[in-house]
C-alpha cells in the first residue's frame, strides 16, 4: 500500500508545519486499533509553522507520537548537504536516521529500502 502513495505525492511548495502534520497522522493511526503504526514524514524543508518554535512544537510531537509507540521515518528531500535540517529531522525520527534524496523524483529510489524499514521496525 505504500508504494503506491509514495508514486502519487505531489510537491505544492509552500508552508511547513511538521507538528500539524505528525499530529494529524497519529489521531488517524489511534483509530485503528493495536497494530504496529508508522509515520513517513516526508518534506522538503524544517518546520516553518507554527509561527512560534516550531522545530519545538515539532519535536514536542513527535516525542508524544513516538511515546504512543508510533515510529517515525523522516523523508528529507534537498538538493544541498543541510547538515542543520538534516540534525532536526534525526531528532524526530525514532531511530535517529534520516533518509535523504536531492528531489522528488529521487524518491523512487528508496522505495525498497523504506520497505525494509517498515518492515523490520
Amino acid at each position: 500500500q505504500t508504494l503506491p502513495v509514495i508514486g502519487k505525492l505531489d510537491y505544492t511548495g509552500g508552508l511547513t508545519n511538521h507538528a500539524s502534520a505528525i499530529q494529524m497522522c497519529q489521531q488517524t493511526l489511534s483509530t485503528f486499533g493495536s497494530r504496529k503504526n508508522f509515520i513517513m514524514l516526508i518534506t522538503d524543508g524544517v518546520s516553518s509553522e507554527p509561527e512560534f518554535d516550531p522545530e519545538g512544537a515539532a519535536e514536542d510531537a513527535a516525542k508524544s507520537a513516538k511515546n504512543d509507540g508510533t515510529f517515525i521515518i523522516p523523508v528529507f528531500i534537498s538538493p544541498r548537504n543541510d547538515w542543520s535540517a538534516l540534525a532536526f529531522m534525526r531528532r524526530l525520527s525514532s531511530d535517529g536516521k534520516v533518509f535523504d534524496v536531492t528531489d522528488f523524483d529521487s524518491l523512487n529510489s528508496l522505495q525498497d529500502r523504506l520497505v525494509d524499514q517498515v518492515s523490520c521496525s
